[in-house]
């Protein structure tokens, strides 16, 4: 059962949703974004687990998401000036996107694959559905000129920093 609000009556709710990500900015002066996706009815789980892990790694995440379709966007505040602080942001961002994986979601639900999601793409795609893909790539970037390194294949590319290369490192 849910409630329905007649439009005027919705403002609060929705300045509420849209106000979440620029109030992390009195937490952190940066933070990770992620998106992966779950089953609705794996929400709860999801979100109880992140709190879990949030708790045993002393890393703050705050939960916005969606959750008529599941879609969840946890925000992992770091120290943009110590680089131990991002890179177990990313640590921790991983291993809540393998959790949604898991648990029947996705790496992402709606704003694509980056270079540190691409780790997780045959986890969730067979190898002729990356197969596919990277034949549809090189049909229209046979060069690779357009987002070099970012192959539903592993390239053979050299990371330009080490932060590239904790978002690359494949377990």
């Amino acid at each position: 059962d849910g409630e329905f609000f007649e439009p005027e009556d919705d403002a609060p709710y929705w300045n509420a949703r849209k106000g979440a990500f620029p109030a992390m900015g009195v937490v952190s002066r940066a933070y990770l974004t992620l998106d992966c996706n779950v089953p609705r009815a794996k929400l709860p789980l999801i979100l109880s687990k992140v709190e879990e892990m949030s708790r045993n790694k002393g890393v703050t995440i705050a939960n916005v998401f969606h959750a008529g379709d599941g879609n969840l966007h946890p925000l992992i505040p770091f120290d943009p000036d110590d680089k131990a602080s991002l890179r177990k942001a990313i640590e921790v961002g991983s291993e809540i996107t393998e959790l949604a994986i898991s648990l029947g979601g996705v790496p992402s639900g709606e704003h694509g694959i980056g270079l540190e999601k691409v780790k997780f793409l045959e986890r969730y795609y067979n190898a002729t559905d990356l197969e596919v893909m990277e034949r549809i790539r090189k049909a229209f970037d046979p060069h690779g000129l357009l987002n070099p390194c970012k192959s539903f294949l592993k390239e053979k590319c050299q990371p330009k920093d080490e932060v590239f290369r904790w978002l690359w490192e494949w377990d």
